[in-house]
């Protein structure tokens, strides 16, 4: 059965017509991109949210007359922003009341016919794992590009690139939640590709490439070896990863068509861990709308028991959302320039293979890690000290691997 909720708090962040881009969690809030130019840090406690202001702005976080196109954590102090104007932006919200970023990166378009430009590729889609950030760019010319930046080496150029696996817009790029060297891109030329991006040669690096039919709004991998394609038809199916060493056929792909009339919905906002967000218009002109989370899981939308956000964001489009299920609450941003804050009982995540907040698992992962290189330098230890008692000719060679 379908449960319905009402908005607990809300925070106009705009009343001039700015819309609400782009929600990303970080361990000091929440931070929103606006079509302003802005950057805000929202309180997460519902309480605060409805009597506070931003906790901080960003004003002018991209160059004037630009867009900012994307907004993603680093880590659990940091997010990654993205402008039409070709820039990437790193922001560490322990630094305050600062308005420069941390650093800067751009993709320079490859020189054509002996000439050179340092005017920056447009960048319409982010993401970012393991202190790397993945960009796509907008069709220059002929070149649309996937590029790879790694914040470990210090370098402002691209680690990897791959210029000739797409012939449009690059429109989403998605790392895998548990390979950070597998990376998903989708464009506008409706194809689906998937790399291996610890090989620089790009014809070796595509392992597969996947023709969904249409633009490409979203694509992710919701297992370890199965990964969605939303187009902006919203038409949405889901699709086996290829075994790059196995030399076997692929099974038919999911299909669900245009889910708008079967899903009860006029459009898809995405797809979330453990759901998909879709949003609605109820038949009367000027009537607020609703949005909805359908449960997904094992590839099947539950329908009977969507939950429905009544009256959503008024009449206009919602952009992002988050789903906060350890604390029953869903933040949504729209069009109308607000980002709203929804107690909602019965969330549940769990089961979803990738997460809305994946730093929090490469922090414990960290832990774990750390824990094991001290169990590593003590059993080294006591292998050090066997080894110089054994004669020398009785030594072997041992192999490790290289993580």
């Amino acid at each position: 059965m379908s449960k319905t909720f009402l908005p607990f708090a809300e925070n106009p962040l705009s009343t001039s017509g700015d819309y609400v881009f782009h929600l990303a969690p970080i361990s000091q809030g929440l931070v929103a991109s606006m079509s302003n130019n802005t950057v805000h840090l929202l309180a997460y406690d519902p309480l605060t949210f409805k009597t506070s202001p931003s906790l901080r702005v960003i004003e002018g976080a991209h160059s004037a007359g630009s867009s900012i196109t994307g907004l993603k954590a680093v880590d659990a102090n940091t997010v990654v922003s993205t402008s039409d104007a070709g820039e990437i932006r790193l922001w560490d919200f322990r630094v305050s009341n600062s308005n420069r970023p941390q650093a800067e990166f751009r993709v320079l378009p490859p020189q054509n016919f002996g000439k050179k430009t340092d005017k920056p590729m447009p960048i319409l889609s982010v993401d970012a794992l393991a202190q790397r950030i993945a960009v796509g760019t907008e069709l220059v010319g002929v070149d649309a590009g996937v590029h790879i930046f790694d914040l470990r080496g210090g370098s402002s150029e691209p680690a990897v690139s791959y210029v000739d696996s797409h012939n449009d817009d690059v429109t989403e790029i998605k790392f895998h939640p548990t390979d950070a060297n597998a990376l998903l891109s989708g464009s506008t030329d409706g194809l689906v590709n998937v790399y291996n991006t610890t090989i620089a040669d790009e014809d070796e690096a595509v392992y597969q490439t996947i023709n969904h039919g249409a633009s490409i709004h979203s694509t992710g991998f919701l297992a370890e070896k199965r990964l969605y394609a939303l187009s902006h038809m919203e038409t949405l199916s889901v699709y086996q990863v290829a075994d790059p060493d196995a030399n076997v056929p692929e099974p038919a792909p999911v299909e669900f068509d245009d889910v708008r009339e079967s899903w009860g919905c006029e459009y898809v906002i995405d797809v979330c861990p453990g759901y998909v967000a879709v949003g609605s218009h109820p038949e009367e002109d000027h009537a607020a709308q609703n949005f909805s989370l359908i449960p997904f899981l094992n590839e099947t939308p539950d329908l009977a028991n969507r939950l429905v956000f009544q009256g959503g964001h008024g009449e206009e489009v919602v952009r992002s959302l988050y789903i906060d299920d350890r604390s029953q609450v869903v933040y949504s941003g729209g069009e109308d320039g607000i980002v709203r804050v929804w107690k909602a009982e019965g969330l549940d995540c769990s089961k979803s293979y990738f997460s809305a907040t994946p730093w929090r698992t490469e922090d414990a992962m960290e832990v774990d890690n750390d824990d094991n290189a001290v169990d590593e330098k003590k059993e080294k230890k006591e292998k050090k000290d066997k080894k110089h008692k054994k004669d020398k000719k009785h030594k072997k060679e041992k192999r490790f691997k290289p993580y």
